[in-house]
């Protein structure tokens, strides 16, 4: 049970009934990697004849991320195998696009069913783009992935924390007179930001699922990669967060084609 300061008390209730389950995920630095690894930045898994995901004009997109679901704690949301990508572009706004468009002509999100394939493993058109493309990734490493099961409350920045809190954060935190106290509270207590499979999303900013008509309400968190500029040297813009956004039916039937990305910073 959270210790809650004494102003917070008497909404304990409320905090515990958004309780949520989601994949806390962590990593370290590698050398080397499988191409069939959960992994941010290296290679992707490509079989053999695939075409390697490009932008509207036709440029290879940057490998952000790939997740094996093999390696992924036994769960009743994700695929129990097969490989998901997230790739974006070398670009300023890394591919995303403000519209909220499902189009995915600036990035991609691709799930591989079938591992068992012969691979590609000539990447030297990636390495040229990544000498001079935008990224949120330094390319000298190779972050290997892991999973463990985790839960966490609501986030402050989630549009979820209206439907616990009655108000959102900004208004919720007005009432008490160590205002700036208990928002600080809140955020290094209870807010569980980092990378993460489902839970709650977290900003720099708004939660655009609040006032977009295309990002709207139905879509719930798929992947999160935070900024983590010390350690990993992962960092979006001016230290910011990626989201992956997912319809819930869509996440059951394994259709990948309309997952929304975002990012946002400070």
């Amino acid at each position: 049970m959270i210790e809650l300061p004494s102003e917070l008390e008497s909404y304990r209730s409320q905090l515990e009934d958004s309780e949520k389950d989601f994949i806390k995920i962590t990593t370290e630095k590698v050398e080397k990697s499988s191409p069939t690894e959960s992994k941010i930045g290296g290679y992707p898994f490509l079989p053999k004849g695939f075409a390697y995901p490009k932008d509207k004009d036709g440029t290879p997109l940057e490998f952000l991320a790939q997740i094996n679901f093999l390696d992924v704690p036994q769960n009743d949301i994700y695929p129990k195998n097969g490989i998901i990508q997230f790739f974006i572009s070398f670009d300023d706004l890394y591919g995303a696009d403000l519209d909220y468009e499902t189009l995915q002509e600036g990035y991609r999100v691709i799930y591989h069913e079938n591992i068992e394939k012969e691979v590609e493993t000539n990447f030297d058109f990636l390495d040229s783009l990544r000498e001079n493309g935008l990224s949120p990734l330094s390319h000298k490493n190779i972050l290997k992935m892991s999973f463990q099961k985790a839960s966490e409350y609501v986030s402050a920045t989630d549009y979820q924390f209206e439907n616990y809190f009655g108000k959102s954060i900004y208004d919720f935190f007005e009432k008490f007179e160590e205002e700036d106290e208990m928002v600080e509270f809140y955020y290094e207590n209870i807010d569980k930001s980092g990378h993460k499979l489902g839970g709650y999303a977290n900003f720099t900013q708004d939660d655009p699922r609040a006032f977009s008509e295309t990002l709207n309400k139905d879509y719930e968190l798929l992947f999160q990669l935070d900024s983590n500029e010390d350690v990993e040297d992962i960092c979006w813009g001016d230290v910011g967060i990626g989201n992956f956004f997912i319809k819930r039916e869509d996440l059951i039937n394994r259709k990948f084609s309309k997952v929304i990305f975002t990012w946002d910073c400070g």
